[in-house]
């Protein structure tokens, strides 16, 4: 049984990489700050007494060697008579950054923070003799941050050799702290910055996964989210406006964290060395359309849809995202519905606004 660490165990993706890892039949370790250990342990520990969780509070810096290669101990039976504990050390590293910048942070602490990160937990996977590591990095990172992302609505096919360049002037200049800005830079500049680190670890294995804009329902099991942690769901919550416009129409691909979790876990699995940029992506979709949806499959939320009056044409054909790679490698052959994603993740985010109330 191979034991994988997943950091930041309490985000939006890496819960749901948790259960799929804990479905496939792994030992799963995770990180999470001292601060938010104890609750974890309590409600994540209580519904997952397999998961083992281990504090760091700090991954941008702190030695994390102990949640590498620490006393982690496995309680088995044989014959359920005889008991033996054996140390566990760590096989794989799924690293997997915030899906967005925090609201106060100025675009090159943004940046400085996910490089930071990201190549602290490469050195130190690479120091404890650890090959299999997956990052999950974003569409963004295949495109600049000052606009490129316009090119979403060109027929143009992004790819794994497809990167953003940033003009590093040009995006510290930009003024006020600009949250889209910082995030689309910092993913091409993290993304890149561990490439060039395996660049110099060849007996490593990284593989990254690009999911197109992700959605869907919080993972069970797992602490209740506030309002203003809703990360990309946060967006179909905007469906939710009372007769209020649309929400700003984001490029419309868009792939199920529950996919998300599927990709990550078959990089992890895969016999061969994999060492490529993934890109995944279930289909798209506009508000326009999930709004029409969930008034004919949930009319009970008619009085608090948006209207669909305002809604424009996309401004041009949609590009495409070339997943072939990850249907070849990776088995990622079929993807839930925008439909799907879209019902349950509404229903999630209703059963979540029941603790914003109390």
């Amino acid at each position: 049984m191979q034991t994988v660490l997943v950091t930041g165990v309490n985000g939006f993706v890496a819960s749901h990489v948790v259960l799929e890892l804990l479905r496939k039949g792994y030992s799963v370790r995770g990180t999470a700050r001292p601060a938010r250990i104890d609750s974890l342990r309590s409600t994540v520990g209580a519904n997952y007494p397999e998961l083992d969780l281990v504090a760091v509070d700090d991954i941008t810096t702190d030695n994390i060697s102990d949640a590498l290669k620490g006393e982690f101990w496995l309680f088995f039976s044989v014959l359920s008579t005889v008991y033996r504990l054996l140390p566990v050390g760590i096989d794989a590293v799924i690293h997997i950054p915030p899906m967005m910048p925090p609201a106060k942070a100025t675009t090159d602490e943004t940046i400085k923070a996910m490089k930071d990160a990201t190549l602290n937990v490469l050195r130190q996977s690479q120091h404890a003799g650890i090959k299999k590591v997956v990052i999950t990095s974003s569409w963004a990172a295949t495109v600049n941050p000052l606009g490129d992302v316009s090119k979403a609505f060109t027929d143009v096919t992004f790819s794994g050799d497809d990167w953003g360049v940033v003009d590093e002037d040009a995006v510290f200049k930009t003024g006020e702290p600009n949250m889209m800005i910082a995030y689309f830079a910092s993913k091409v500049m993290e993304e890149k910055a561990a490439w060039d680190f395996i660049a110099k670890h060849p007996e490593m294995d990284l593989s990254t996964i690009i999911p197109a804009f992700i959605y869907g329902p919080f993972a069970p099991g797992f602490p209740a989210r506030n309002k203003e942690y809703l990360g990309s769901n946060m967006h179909i919550y905007g469906l939710l406006n009372s007769g209020g416009d649309l929400p700003m129409q984001m490029p419309p691909m868009f792939c199920d964290v529950r996919d998300v979790a599927k990709a990550h876990v078959a990089a992890i699995a895969a016999d061969t060395k994999l060492g490529k940029r993934y890109l995944i992506n279930g289909g798209d979709f506009t508000w326009k359309q999930a709004v029409e949806h969930l008034t004919k499959v949930m009319p009970e939320l008619k009085p608090r849809l948006a209207s669909t009056e305002k809604a424009t044409p996309l401004p041009g054909t949609l590009c495409k995202l070339d997943a072939g790679p990850a249907e070849k490698d990776l088995g990622m052959t079929e993807y839930i519905s925008w439909e799907k994603t879209v019902e349950d993740t509404i229903k999630s985010l209703l059963e979540e606004e029941k603790n914003w109330s109390t």
